[in-house]
């Protein structure tokens, strides 16, 4: 009789139930309460359906850059799962790692399956096949969670299973991901599991670039980037917690040892640190390489690829160590052409000689080419024009070639800048027209955490001069303005110069300062990056004297 009302039995309709026998009647009225239950849930479902298309219609931009730079459908579950892998790019291994929607006898084979994911990926940071072959197996480990608890669980909701679908498609794009050298890495710390992204981008000259973030549960929001030079490592590592920034700080110099080649690494602070757009930065910044043809196609140079990838596994396996609070070390690997061997049973040949050798040989060469003017940037796009009078009686305006090399001899292994910009970033980031120039070279730092800068534009004429002038002023301060910067290039940025030498007008923000010279006040630390400036000045000057 609890189940009984007016409602149902006219939904049975009269004819059908009075036919029924009583255990009949009670049985349909049970099924009649539980469709209740279910049209709920369904309501409940679609609710959250049209959350997501809402959802969807406002997903920004970015997410559909972001699937196209990796050719991947732009269908819902991919919009939805990469907007994530964005948003929250540890959420997916969270999702895999934390699962137990399933038989006891399947949690214990799935828990197999994980456990040889975590060792084949600790295995595979050296090689991008391996690593490679490796996001394969968790995209399948993924599908198969997924499959065995929608098979198993009893209590399986929709909500699951529509969540369980966007995890296994974020592990799918991160499969697709991998053949561009891009990948999710699983890093486990104590009892729990962090995502780690790492993307290798290989330049011109066996150089290049390694991106990586993390969110870690006690470590929080991290990103590092580092160029790896034909004789050194630069890099920086931004942390969103001032506490894992000192704790890393306090360790750097073992981090650096760790890369068994020089290496300069600093390390910043920033409460509102976005990985979303450290990611994207990176894509872009790709991007505008290979407009530029500077990206290397060929993956065949077993150096580079050992440097990358050596620089990467240090720098994830010196995380994960001061997560579980050990002390950081680089796997024992051999490193062609470079300071140090390690063998198996850690015995260490000192190469450091013939290193030394090399790098005088190459310091030669590249003397004699820049004297005999074969060594040219190349970046520097020139019209063809004659040497022009200089606004001195009796002196020659020198080349903008002469310029950008007395500049660059100025600052040494100090000068960062190496990407090139083109006229038309020229004319969209500083507001200079290609009608107000003979010739001009501007260089930034490949890795935006720098501010590293340098303009050189050859002016047409003295109107155009002023008009030069004005547009790298107002660059200028338009930076000085701008509150996202980070912290440790604002006052690297008041510093900055803009300076005019006969036809020429540069943008000048170079050099480095030392770490004592960083912990003085405001003022000296202003100061002390206007006196790196003067070294651009003084060499530019030296040219017309």
């Amino acid at each position: 009789m609890e189940h009984i009302s007016p409602e149902k039995l006219s939904r049975l309709g009269e004819e059908k139930w009075q036919n029924m026998s009583p255990e009949q009647l009670a049985e349909a009225l049970r099924q009649m309460d539980e469709s209740v239950g279910e049209q709920e849930a369904e309501k409940s479902y679609r609710q959250e359906q049209l959350a997501q298309y809402q959802q969807l219609a406002e997903t920004p931009e970015d997410v559909y850059t972001y699937l196209e730079r990796y050719d991947i459908p732009n269908s819902m579950i991919n919009v939805m799962a990469a907007s994530e892998m964005l948003r929250k790019p540890n959420r997916m291994m969270e999702r895999l790692f934390q699962q137990d929607h399933v038989s006891k006898d399947s949690m214990t084979e799935i828990a197999e399956m994980k456990e040889q994911v975590l060792e084949q990926f600790s295995k595979a940071l050296e090689n991008p096949s391996d690593l490679a072959d490796a996001m394969e197996t968790l995209a399948d480990v993924a599908e198969h969670v997924m499959d065995t608890m929608i098979v198993e669980d009893p209590d399986v909701r929709t909500i699951d299973i529509r969540e369980m679908r966007q995890m296994t498609a974020q592990f799918q794009i991160g499969a697709k991901q991998s053949q561009e050298e891009c990948y999710v890495i699983p890093m486990q710390t104590g009892d729990s599991v962090t995502g780690v992204s790492l993307k290798i981008v290989r330049g011109k000259k066996k150089k290049g670039l390694v991106d990586i973030f993390l969110d870690g549960e006690k470590a929080g929001k991290i990103t590092a980037s580092f160029q790896v030079k034909s004789d050194r490592i630069s890099g920086t590592i931004v942390t969103g917690s001032e506490e894992t920034a000192k704790q890393i700080e306090e360790h750097l110099q073992e981090l650096q040892d760790a890369m068994q080649e020089p290496a300069d690494i600093h390390v910043a602070y920033t409460p509102d640190l976005s990985l979303s757009q450290f990611e994207m930065s990176g894509i872009r910044r790709e991007s505008e390489m290979k407009e530029q043809g500077e990206l290397e196609e060929d993956r065949s140079n077993q150096v580079q690829t050992t440097r990358l990838y050596h620089t990467a596994e240090v720098f994830i396996n010196s995380i994960k160590s001061l997560l579980t609070k050990k002390k950081i070390c680089s796997r024992i690997v051999r490193k062609p052409d470079y300071r140090w061997f390690h063998d198996k049973n850690e015995n260490i040949q000192d190469l450091e000689g013939e290193w030394r050798m090399k790098k005088k040989i190459v310091a030669m060469i590249l003397v004699l080419a820049c004297v005999t003017g074969i060594y040219a940037p190349e970046n520097a796009w020139e019209a063809p024009v004659t040497v022009e009078a200089s606004t001195q009686k009796g002196k020659k305006t020198p080349s903008i070639q002469k310029v950008y090399n007395a500049v660059k001899k100025a600052y040494g292994d100090d000068y960062i800048p190496s990407e090139k910009v083109s006229k038309k970033e020229l004319k969209e980031r500083y507001g200079i027209s290609s009608k107000w120039y003979s010739a001009a070279i501007a260089e930034v730092p490949m890795i935006s955490a720098n501010a590293d800068t340098l303009v050189i534009v050859k002016a047409k004429n003295a109107a155009s001069k002023k008009k030069i002038r004005s547009a790298l002023k107002k660059y200028r301060e338009e930076l000085i303005q701008d509150t996202c910067q980070y912290p440790m290039n604002q006052l690297k940025i008041q510093a900055s110069k803009v300076y005019v030498k006969g036809n020429y007008v540069c943008f000048i923000m170079l050099g480095t300062i030392s770490n004592k010279q960083e912990e003085q006040s405001e003022d000296k630390v202003i100061a002390a990056y206007k006196k790196q400036n003067e070294k651009a000045v003084k060499a530019i000057n030296k040219l017309y004297k």
